[in-house]
């Protein structure tokens, strides 16, 4: 699910345990942030609305896929929701490059090890 970002974040925990316990326990600390953060984006459900910025594809084509079984709605009918880690992709959707920024906390510094994913 993180392209083993936590596992690599423990790995170097075990390393630098002998040398530095404190930076370790940050480590761990980092590593179990990003793998809650990662678990939250997998299951929260998101509205129609939201799922259609993130997915490229339209409420209404959303909306087909629920009516077809296609897609899981955990919402209402009234009120339909899909969990994000269910969403269909469009092909080349979000590819654009954004600009980086400084993280200001750790739960951010979380964020961006997960997006980067180890790239470098």
């Amino acid at each position: 699910m993180d392209g083993g970002v936590v596992e690599r974040l423990l790995e170097r925990a075990d390393s630098i345990e002998p040398f530095s316990p404190p930076a370790a326990a940050a480590f761990r600390e980092a590593a179990a942030e990003v793998e809650a953060w990662l678990r939250k984006q997998h299951i929260e459900p998101l509205t129609l609305d939201v799922a259609a910025r993130e997915s490229g594809y339209s409420v209404r084509h959303l909306r087909r896929l629920i009516r077809e079984d296609k897609l899981t709605n955990v919402g209402t009918d009234e009120d339909p929701r899909v969990l994000r880690g269910h969403l269909p992709r469009k092909p080349g959707w979000g590819l654009a490059k954004t600009r980086p920024r400084a993280a200001t906390s750790a739960a951010q510094a979380a964020r961006a090890i997960a997006t980067l994913g180890g790239r470098r």
